[in-house]
């Protein structure tokens, strides 16, 4: 049986929210890495503060692809207003 890990509302590239974003992904990494392949992480809206902003993007998808690499492979995302 799956468990999940539900993030929602990360909004990359407000404020400090980059650094608390990866500081989220490192704990997850750190705390939950070596049974990743027991969860679902699922991201519910407003993944980024300004879909015009390319930079946050690549921020997001550095962790999502760390979060993959540490064996997190069930990863699902729905965008929210801010990411459109």
């Amino acid at each position: 049986m799956k468990r999940i890990i539900h993030m929602s509302d990360l909004h990359i590239g407000y404020k400090d929210f980059n650094n608390r974003f990866q500081t989220i992904i490192d704990n997850l990494i750190y705390i939950k890495g070596a049974e990743a392949s027991k969860y679902v992480v699922i991201i519910t809206g407003d993944l980024v503060e300004d879909a015009n902003k390319t930079e946050s993007y690549v921020i997001a998808q550095k962790g999502l692809d760390q979060l993959r690499a540490a064996g997190f492979k069930h990863i699902l995302v729905v965008p929210g207003n801010h990411d459109y």
